[in-house]
Formats: structure tokens, C-alpha cells, sequence
């Protein structure tokens, strides 16, 4: 059990053999190679360094130090139980400059995703760092770009045109986010929230303005051609079938009804014995509706 640099035991054409990482626990091994090659007697195994006479020993040897430096630091996440073992290999893979969990995208991918099973708290999250990208103008962001200073920016913005729930769930996931990352050592800044950030929660009571009488029939007399009119026709069949969208109304025909024959003037011949309604999920929000078939207007 363990990491470390290791020299591989065949050699190239040139002589030289190459450098390579190796980890394991348990049943568990990684290995990725160094890009690094040398020659045998050059290498030291003691200390993992190149002896000062090979060609661009200093340069490589700087090198070196970097990587080992990484895997001591991804290897004390790992041993503390702060990186799974993939994310420990990711860690190793990237290095200190270009670990790909370092980048926001990449890490809500890796780390976020082992933690969020279910598929629609993870596409939550992913739609925040989205949302956060589009404002700042970006594809993706490395982690520590992500600043109190950038979420505070975005929080401006969002502030003045999302609705207050919607800001306070980009606030909350970019907090549990920027939590974890601080956790695992791979940001040094923690969450901080600021008191700019509070937004006002909706009232509970909500009041739906609708359109009067008065204002559909005058509106009638400012039809202008038969798009007008077909408009005025499909609002007032969604306002009477309690506000459906143009999207109930053509899947309605896929719902059972007591509907028997349309003749050919469109009079409709219904089937009294049977239910006289028809139960129909809504498009947008799944909730059941049940829409009255009578032929009556009294009911």
C-alpha cells in the first residue's frame, strides 16, 4: 500500500528507461507514466531524483519535485478520507498544474456526481455552474477562480432579473460546491455569504389577474383577419378548460372520454351512461385535470 516514482526495468533504443507513477491499496493499482525517461545509472531510487550529471537534470529534476509534491498532497486527501480513490487518480493524473478536477465543469462531473446518485440533483447542480458560466462569458473556470468576489457578481445580476427562489437555489449549490472543493484542499478561499445576497421570500398567497368579460369582447371588435379570430377561439377553449396550454389541447384526444361520434356540422354525440369527463395530465406541470364533457351548459 502506497505511491510513489518508479523506474520502469526495460530500456528503449537510446537506453533509457521510463519514469512512472504507481499507486495501490488493497486490490486497487494505478500507474501513468512521467513523459520522463532516463538513463538507469542516472536515476536515483532513494530519493527519486536524476544525478545532477545527466543532460537537463536540474530542469527535470524541478519536474519532479512537482509531481511528488501533488501525489504526497493527493495521497494525505486520500488517506484522510477526503478523496476516493478516483478522485485520488484524477488528482495524480492532472499534476499540480492541470488537474482536471481543479476545473469547475470537471469537478461538479467527478465529484459532485459520485455524490448525487440521483440524476436530477446532479443536473441541478450542473445547471447552476452553467448558469454562472453564461454570466461570467465562459466555457469553464478553473475551481479557484471561483471566488466569493465572482459569486458575488453573478448574484448581482441574477438578483435583478431571476425570481428570488431561483437566486437563492444558485446561492446554495455554489455554496455546497465551493464547500466541498474547500474540504479537499483544492481551493484555499472558503464560502462566505454576504448579507447583498438575501432575497425576499414570495408571498405564499398568490394573485392571478385574469382577463374580464368586458376586455374579450372588446377585443373581438379589433379582430383584424382569421388569425385574430382563430386566437381569440383557442383562448377563450383554454380559458374555459381552467387554463390549459396550446399543448393539452392537442394531446387531449389521447385521453378516454365519453366522446361517441362527431357528425359532420361538428355536433358532438356523447354516451350518457359513461363518465362525462375526461382526466387529463397537464403538459408543463403533470397535474391532473378533469375536463367536463357535457353537452349541457347547466350543470
Amino acid at each position: 500500500m502506497g505511491v510513489g516514482i518508479y523506474l520502469k526495468s526495460g530500456v528503449n533504443s537510446k537506453g533509457k528507461s521510463s519514469l512512472f507513477i504507481k499507486a495501490t491499496k488493497g486490490q486497487k493499482v494505478f500507474k501513468m507514466g512521467l513523459g520522463i525517461s532516463v538513463l538507469p545509472n542516472h536515476w536515483s531510487r532513494r530519493n527519486s531524483r536524476i544525478n545532477g550529471s545527466a543532460d537537463n537534470a536540474i530542469i527535470l529534476n524541478r519536474e519532479i519535485e512537482k509531481i511528488e509534491a501533488n501525489i504526497k498532497t493527493s495521497w494525505s486527501y486520500f488517506e484522510a478520507g477526503s478523496y476516493s480513490w478516483n478522485e485520488f487518480t484524477a488528482a495524480l493524473r492532472g499534476g499540480e498544474d492541470g488537474n482536471s478536477q481543479k476545473t469547475l465543469l470537471a469537478f461538479v462531473d467527478t465529484v459532485i456526481k459520485q455524490r448525487h446518485v440521483n440524476i436530477s440533483s446532479f443536473n441541478t447542480y450542473l445547471g447552476v455552474c452553467k448558469a454562472l458560466l453564461k454570466e461570467v462569458e465562459k466555457k469553464d473556470i478553473f475551481l479557484k477562480e471561483l471566488t466569493n468576489e465572482l459569486i458575488d457578481s453573478c448574484v448581482f445580476r441574477w438578483k435583478q432579473r431571476l425570481s428570488p427562489s431561483s437566486v437563492r437555489t444558485y446561492i446554495l449549490h455554489l455554496k455546497k460546491i465551493k464547500d466541498l472543493a474547500y474540504d479537499k484542499g483544492l481551493i484555499t478561499e472558503p464560502f462566505k455569504r454576504r448579507d447583498e445576497w438575501k432575497v425576499k421570500k414570495n408571498s405564499s398567497i398568490k394573485i392571478i389577474e385574469t382577463v374580464k368579460s368586458e376586455d374579450f369582447k372588446e377585443a373581438i371588435e379589433r379582430i383584424g383577419d382569421i388569425y385574430d379570430l382563430q386566437a381569440m377561439y383557442f383562448y377563450l377553449l383554454m380559458f374555459c378548460l381552467r387554463g390549459f396550454y396550446q399543448g393539452d389541447i392537442v394531446t387531449m384526444h389521447l385521453h378516454a372520454s365519453n366522446l361517441v361520434d362527431v357528425d359532420r356540422d361538428g355536433t358532438l354525440h356523447l354516451d350518457k351512461k359513461e363518465k362525462k369527463y375526461i382526466k387529463h395530465q397537464r403538459s408543463k406541470t403533470g397535474e391532473l385535470m378533469e375536463v367536463r364533457m357535457d353537452l349541457e351548459t347547466n350543470l
